[in-house]
């Protein structure tokens, strides 16, 4: 697959824990030399309470946006919805295929609806 141009390049990290400060430190010096922007990817399907305190950690370490994989696959969005309510991180881009070189699509109010009719309106992870 080949880049459009002026498209954004997503570069993939290793996982780190914004909450340990080194680790933050590290993110920001990371994002500040590539002149990147820091985007959240997170696995819709996880626990709401993980997932917010995830989300509001990486919005404190100066991530912009939040990004949904595995969004065709989740039965219960209650963490896609507590990560986004929690941080004020826009939902931006989901994921809906099996990996991440199939490529994203926009997060609609249109495209969570259609996901929470799929799983007959779960929000919440019980």
């Amino acid at each position: 697959m080949q880049r459009s141009e002026g498209a954004p390049v997503l570069i993939d990290t290793a996982g780190a824990d914004p909450r340990d400060p080194s680790q933050a430190e590290e993110l920001r010096g990371l994002a500040s030399t590539a002149g990147a922007n820091l985007a959240l990817v997170l696995p819709a399907g996880l626990d709401p309470a993980e997932a917010a305190e995830l989300a509001v950690s990486y919005a404190d370490c100066g991530a912009i946006c939040l990004i949904v994989t595995r969004l065709d696959l989740a039965r219960r969005l209650g963490g896609v919805i507590a990560a986004a309510a929690a941080s004020h991180l826009p939902l931006t881009e989901a994921g809906i295929g099996p990996g991440a070189a199939d490529g994203l699509v926009a997060f609609t109010p249109a495209l969570l609806a259609e996901r929470l009719r799929r799983s007959g309106g779960r929000i919440h992870a019980s």
